[in-house]
């Protein structure tokens, strides 16, 4: 696919070419294959479109439309990398967490364990990245929020967070 990266990308997302009118290289690292994006490109395959492409520098996925790809994908957001504070290197890595700790510890099926397997998962990704662990219970907790899809269990995990971070020190 070396010059054809829209053609493929096309492929695993199973969407109309002629949408990915932006950038995507293509590089791999260990099970994952990553795709470098411009914004529109990273947008239009965000789970959440514009408003998630907007908060996240990179996510690790499940999507694929070619079976042998499952699991094994980060779409990394290019712009990102423009601004201070983003590292592409420590984002990719956040992301390739994300997708080992998939293949070593795969979430149960009831709803609220794959939450508490996502937060899980996100929490070991963040602190192998060296993030604080004050920001990162703010990150968790915060309204609006990249994850604030855990609204519902917002004040449970909160709690189980503090614990966790407490018993860490």
């Amino acid at each position: 696919y070396k010059g054809r990266e829209s053609e493929l990308v096309a492929k695993i997302f199973n969407i109309d070419p002629k949408l990915i009118k932006g950038e995507v290289t293509l590089t791999s690292d260990g099970p994952a294959l990553i795709l470098h994006c411009d914004k529109e490109v990273f947008a239009l395959l965000h789970s959440r479109g514009k408003e998630g492409a907007e908060l996240s520098a990179g996510f690790a996925t499940q999507r694929s439309e070619i079976p042998d790809l499952r699991g094994s994908i980060v779409v990394i957001n290019n712009e990102k990398f423009k601004s201070p504070g983003y590292n592409r290197e420590g984002t990719i890595g956040h992301e390739l967490r994300h997708i080992e700790n998939r293949l070593l510890f795969p979430p149960e099926e009831r709803l609220e364990q794959r939450h508490l397997a996502s937060v899980k998962d996100e929490i070991i990704a963040y602190m192998k990245q060296g993030t604080n662990p004050d920001a990162l219970k703010k990150r968790f907790t915060e309204k609006d929020s990249l994850y604030d899809y855990y609204k519902p269990h917002r004040d449970k995990y909160s709690k189980m967070l503090s614990e966790a971070i407490k018993a860490k020190d």
